[in-house]
């Protein structure tokens, strides 16, 4: 039952560690920096059109992912990325983004304007910017976000269902509702199948735990 579960031979758990990893792994990686540069545009210059964006991502909150189900799957049925990672991969990192961007860039407002004028000042580019004083500075939050945005991705269930439907690029939680539906529920097979899988989450959180609680209470108090 370890990782292959004989009573369900067309389950292989290894294989679908293997997905989830990559799916959770890729949409963490496109969320971190697409936010980050958001976040950074958003937050440290000043730009007209900067509050009605905020205003959007804080608007595109409210609309459920799940009336945005078919409009999505119209697409990558349309497009090269049907069948593969992408097709997760993609969606995933689009429900994240309005979230993970107006996080960060709270964070990124607070932090001292001076640090960008020196660097100016010592004739450091944008990119430079960005990357040697923003990006370690907010590491505490980049954490924060990714450990979220992948338990978030980790246990989606909806998004692989629909675009994924060969077997051997389903993730865990797939395999896991197949556990529970291909002959009745199987409960032992079923408890030692939820145990295997929260298995990664717990291991995550236990090691980024400091860096999650250090990322939530950033910003909080001033001075």
């Amino acid at each position: 039952m370890l990782l292959t579960m004989s009573s369900y031979p067309d389950l292989n758990m290894l294989v679908a560690f293997r997905n989830s990893m990559i799916i959770s792994g890729s949409v963490v990686i496109c969320v971190v920096l697409c936010a980050g540069f958001a976040a950074f545009s958003l937050g440290r210059f000043d730009w007209k059109m900067a509050k009605y964006i905020n205003a959007l991502l804080a608007g595109a909150l409210l609309v459920p992912s799940f009336s945005t189900l078919i409009p999505n799957f119209v697409l990558i049925s349309a497009s090269p990325f049907r069948g593969t990672y992408f097709a997760v991969i993609l969606p995933l990192t689009a429900s994240n983004m309005c979230f993970s961007t107006l996080l960060l860039t709270g964070y990124v407002k607070s932090l001292p304007k001076e640090l960008d004028e020196a660097a100016i000042i010592d004739g450091a580019s944008v990119m430079q910017i960005f990357w040697r004083i923003i990006w370690p500075l907010t590491i505490p939050m980049f954490s924060t976000i990714g450990v979220m945005v992948f338990i978030w991705s980790y246990n989606d269930l909806l998004t692989s269902l629909v675009y994924l439907p060969t077997r051997n690029l389903q993730p865990v939680s797939v395999i896991l509702s197949l556990v529970s539906n291909m002959f009745g529920t199987d409960y032992g097979a079923m408890m030692a199948a939820i145990m295997i899988t929260i298995m990664p989450l717990l291991v995550l959180y236990v090691i980024s735990q400091e860096q999650v609680v250090k990322g939530l209470t950033a910003g909080s108090v001033k001075g």
